[in-house]
Order: structure tokens, then C-alpha cells, then sequence
């Protein structure tokens, strides 16, 4: 089996970053190395599961990872993400329980079948991050208000995104045979919606100059309702409303909801709702008004039809019918 390494020498790292500091005008407080050097080493074992994770990098460039250490999962230039439980020790954040090797090939199954399948290997290459890191469990650490005093829990989420990598969950020997059709509807949804804001967060996005100028931001941001966003061809919220978050939200709207969800005759229209049961009938004409919200969908959903061979909403239609 063919070995595969990925060195990053400290010192090159330091100078490569000084020179973007330097080019996007951080502060040197923002950013911080993860350690001496970033170091990959695949395969990680000799079982027949580990030549599935080579080719998988072989393919797509992403390390696939059973084995990694605390800094894999949680750091960030920004700072630890690993959240603490407790009462007044407690801090928000997530945390991740390795999985055991044994659950290894079930779990490789369940992503390919889950996320991998849905998508073409030009999107795939082009999109995943540097790491997936292979977890029996993965929490979300946030308070708990149902007690007094409030205390950091731990809720499970089946996946997180975190900096270049995303942490996938149910690698505790689940497989496929073993999920409901609801059970794995809901894995879609969570594992393909990380997917989607792992993309946008991260910036692996070239947004056309015309889907940026399409909308004047600075005009939206006091705008007091969803209708009068709308209008302009925006989703808002008004307060952080920015072309990147347009963007992923379209992103969100195509792969997390049917064709006929967002075409349909709206139900009501509630101007402070700011959650995705607003998008229902988003791109009719009784929410887009003036079809700006249409022809800004269609300049994402063509982006990826243009460059990546894929219709990002025949694959909604998919996961959510």
C-alpha cells in the first residue's frame, strides 16, 4: 500500500503566514501554528479499509483520518473550540470521541452511501476540506437552562465543522441496515448541511462579480423585515447580511429543501421569522416580489452547473422527497 506523507516544515508555515498576514492585514495576536508541524501519514493501519481511505485522498486530496490528535479536532487561528462541561467551570464549544478502528469500514459505508454518493467527484475535489476526522461521537457543548444553576451539557450532533476539517459522528458500529428511512433522512440532512457551511465558511467559493453587485448591502442593513429584503433580492438577516452569506444561504436552500418547498404558495408570511421555515414559497411571487431572489438562485445553482457538472437542487430534491 502506497504511503503518503504531508509535511509542513515550522518555519516555512511562520514565513508563509507572516506574507499573508502581511497581504490581508492580520495581527500577528490572530494566528497561531497548531504545533511544530502539520504531519499526515496515510495509510494510518493495515486493515482493507485503509486502502479505501488512500484512495479516497488519491481522488479528492482529503485526509480521512481514524487516528488524530486533540489539535486536529478543535484548534483554530482564533483559539481552542473544544468545549468544557460543567457548572461554573463549563465553556461552549463541541467535543469528539475518536473512533475505535474496529467501526472504521461501517462508517466509511455510511459516508459514502449518506454524503460522498450524492455529489460528483469534480464537486467532491473541489469542495471537501483538508480533514474529515472519523468520530464515534461528536457533541455540541452549550448551557442547559432546565436546572439552576445553568450547566454546560453535552448534546449529540452527528457532526461539526471546524476551521479545514469536519468531524463526522456514528462511528460506534451503526450501519446502514440499522438507521430507519427517517434516521438516515435526518444523517443527510446534518451531514450535507455541514458540508455546505464548512464550504462558504472557509471561502472556497469564487462568487461571480455579478452576484455580489446584484444587491447594494450597505442599503440593507437597517431594513426592519423580511419583505423589504426580499424586495432587494437579499436573505438577510439585515444586520449581517453579506454577499458570502447570501451565497451559502442559497447553497442551504437547494440542498436542504425541494424544489417544490421553495415554489410553493407560501403558508403565511412572517416578516421577523429569520429561520429556514421562512423559505418556504421563497421563490414565489408572493415572497419574491420582484424576482430577484430567483435570479439570484439561478446564478448559484448555474455556477455549480457550469463549473462542477452538478445541479445542486436536483440533489435537494433528492435528499428531501
Amino acid at each position: 500500500m502506497k504511503t503518503i506523507y504531508n509535511k509542513i516544515n515550522y518555519c516555512a508555515a511562520i514565513i508563509i503566514l507572516l506574507c499573508a498576514m502581511s497581504a490581508c492585514g492580520y495581527s500577528e495576536d490572530a494566528l497561531t501554528p497548531s504545533g511544530d508541524a502539520l504531519a499526515y501519514k496515510l495509510p494510518q493501519g493495515n486493515s482493507d479499509y485503509d486502502q479505501t481511505i488512500v484512495d479516497y485522498y488519491n481522488k479528492y486530496g482529503v485526509y480521512i483520518l481514524y487516528k488524530f490528535q486533540n489539535k486536529e479536532a478543535y484548534w483554530t487561528p482564533s483559539g481552542w473550540q473544544n468545549g468544557i462541561i460543567g457548572v461554573k467551570s463549563g465553556m461552549g464549544g463541541f467535543s469528539v470521541l475518536p473512533t475505535d478502528p474496529a467501526y472504521v469500514k461501517q462508517q466509511l459505508s455510511l459516508i459514502k452511501e449518506l454524503w460522498f454518493d450524492s455529489y460528483n467527484d469534480a464537486f467532491l475535489k473541489a469542495n471537501l476540506p483538508a480533514k474529515i476526522l472519523l468520530c464515534a461521537e461528536v457533541d455540541s457543548i452549550a448551557e442547559d437552562w432546565s436546572t439552576w444553576p445553568a450547566s454546560y451539557i453535552g448534546f449529540k450532533i452527528g457532526a461539526w465543522y471546524n476551521y479545514y476539517n469536519i468531524c463526522v459522528g456514528y462511528g460506534d458500529g451503526t450501519t446502514s441496515a440499522q438507521l430507519t428511512a427517517d434516521d438516515k433522512r435526518k444523517l443527510k440532512d446534518k451531514w450535507n448541511r455541514v458540508f455546505i457551511q464548512n464550504i462558504v465558511d472557509r471561502g472556497a467559493v469564487a462568487m461571480p462579480a455579478e452576484f455580489s453587485s446584484a444587491v447594494n448591502y450597505t442599503s440593507v442593513t437597517n431594513l426592519d423585515s423580511n419583505s423589504k429584503l426580499w424586495a432587494l433580492g437579499a436573505l438577510g438577516p439585515s444586520s449581517t447580511a453579506t454577499p458570502i452569506r447570501d451565497w451559502g444561504y442559497f447553497m442551504l436552500m437547494m440542498i436542504c429543501h425541494s424544489e417544490t418547498f421553495l415554489n410553493t404558495v407560501p403558508t403565511n408570511i412572517i416578516d421577523w421569522d429569520t429561520s429556514e421555515a421562512s423559505w418556504e414559497g421563497i421563490l414565489s411571487p408572493a415572497k419574491d416580489t420582484n424576482g430577484l431572489l430567483k435570479k439570484r438562485y439561478n446564478m448559484v445553482r448555474n455556477y455549480y452547473i457550469q463549473k462542477c457538472n452538478i445541479d445542486l437542487q436536483q440533489i435537494g430534491n433528492n435528499l428531501n422527497n
